[in-house]
């Protein structure tokens, strides 16, 4: 039993800078993080002429048998998938099928240190297993290990003359750096090997559309079609033709068809998102960049992308958090990043002093020019502060004079009521004495 080996990746990420939103997004210059056969699947072949078979591997048949009866045409459980295997590499730690079953089912889970591991668990008790040096070639090449990728897959391929796929992944690895013609020798040899290998039309195209030969692009994934018409990198690869050709609505409905054969084509969701953000689909957008992250939870592109899309719909506390997310993931600094939260705190939620602080940390990176936007806000929110500050000086002022003022009616009342307390007080005793007067008959 086996999964089939995922083919070599690499993923690159180039920021776009603007003026309100800085952000970043994927490129098709033949680096991509593509993987033309899909996720690592199931299979049964590797231990089909196994017999009789040990226990250790008639263990491991009866666990796939139960999750293929479990399974019954769906989705595959990983979860339940890395447990049975996890409890056969205990049983049996020299199972080389069980470890590298375990990290595949690891790998689809996002668990990349646990798969890592495992696949060169398998190597170790199992060296004549390919599937795990050609799994971890591709895992090296994601994170941007291309020479020891290229390096591993050398090796399988000059010791094993049957590896169709590890010629095919090292082809992939050699596009990626700019040598198409070595690249369609190798996938050619893996052909004569194997002639029925999907992953090597896959090559083939992308081959076909780095040398913008578009004629030939359809020609190859219409062949490759008619081996397995639902696989991923095909839609992928006419997708970044499509989109080359500024059909943007056709390319767009073949990435989103890339993306559901398999889910893991981040170049193609960064696609995906890039055109929704330019329809101002910001929700589609958000979905895709989010599926980045999962997939890989250190891309600062991704996050840094999603806060753009998240300021687009308004919901700036989580552009805030988007943004924060980017820079922790990418180290601490992220121009790009402490540009954009500079402007939310500035523009949309009234924080002047931390919107200072970032657009000063942007500015430290040093990839800024005289007459980079920063410097104007910076002093925009300067002058802003000098006006609070001479606002809040005339108010106090006011108050003050306010104060004074008050006081001087105080005063003044108090003594208008005197004056007219004292003149109440005569006019009572020049009565009381006019009273008495007549009183006693002498004369007023």
């Amino acid at each position: 039993m086996r999964f089939i080996a995922a083919t070599f990746a690499l993923t690159l990420a180039m920021p776009m800078m603007g003026l309100a939103c800085k952000s970043t997004t994927a490129t098709s210059d033949g680096k991509t993080d593509t993987e033309p056969g899909g996720k690592p699947k199931y299979d049964t072949s590797v231990v089909a002429d196994s017999a009789p078979l040990d226990e250790a591997t008639q263990a491991f048949v009866e666990q796939t048998k139960e999750i293929e009866a479990s399974t019954k045409g769906g989705a595959t459980d990983w979860e339940d998938v890395a447990s049975r295997m996890k409890r056969l590499t205990q049983k049996y730690p020299k199972l080389g099928l069980a470890w590298y079953n375990l990290g595949v089912a690891h790998e689809n889970l996002g668990k990349l240190e646990d798969a890592e591991n495992e696949y060169r668990q398998a190597m170790g008790v199992a060296p004549e297993l390919r599937h795990p040096y050609e799994n971890l070639a591709a895992m090296m090449a994601r994170r941007g290990d291309a020479r020891g990728a290229e390096s591993l897959l050398k090796e399988i391929a000059g010791k094993d003359s049957g590896a169709a796929g590890a010629r095919v992944a090292l082809a992939s690895a050699t596009l990626a750096r700019g040598d198409a013609d070595e690249a369609v020798r190798l996938v050619q040899e893996a052909l004569s090997r194997d002639p029925k290998n999907v992953e090597a039309y896959c090559v083939l195209a992308a081959a076909a559309l780095e040398a913008k030969d578009h004629q030939r692009v359809r020609l190859v994934v219409s062949q490759g079609r008619k081996l397995a018409p639902n696989t991923a990198c095909f839609y992928f690869t006419m997708a970044q033709l499509l989109y080359g050709e500024k059909q943007t609505a056709e390319a767009l409905a073949s990435y989103e068809k890339a993306v559901e054969l398999d889910p893991r084509l981040l170049e193609a969701r960064f696609r995906i998102a890039e055109i929704s953000m330019g329809f101002k689909d910001f929700k589609k957008a958000i979905v895709n960049y989010d599926a980045v992250t999962k997939i890989d939870a250190k891309n600062v592109a991704a996050y840094l992308n999603m806060g753009v899309a998240f300021k687009g719909m308004a919901r700036f506390p989580d552009a805030e958090q988007a943004y924060l997310k980017a820079i922790e993931v990418g180290g601490g600094t992220v121009p790009e990043a402490h540009f954009n939260l500079g402007v939310l705190y500035l523009r949309n939620l009234s924080r002047n002093e931390d919107a200072k602080a970032q657009l000063k940390k942007y500015l430290a990176s040093g990839n800024t020019a005289g007459d980079d936007p920063a410097f104007a806000m910076i002093e925009e929110i300067d002058g802003m502060k000098a006006m609070e500050e001479e606002a809040k000086r005339q108010e106090e002022e006011a108050k003050r004079q306010e104060e004074i003022e008050k006081k001087a009616k105080i005063e003044e009342d108090k003594r208008k009521a005197q004056e007219a307390k004292d003149e109440e007080e005569l006019k009572k005793r020049m009565e009381e004495s006019e009273r008495r007067a007549k009183a006693s008959g002498e004369p007023g």
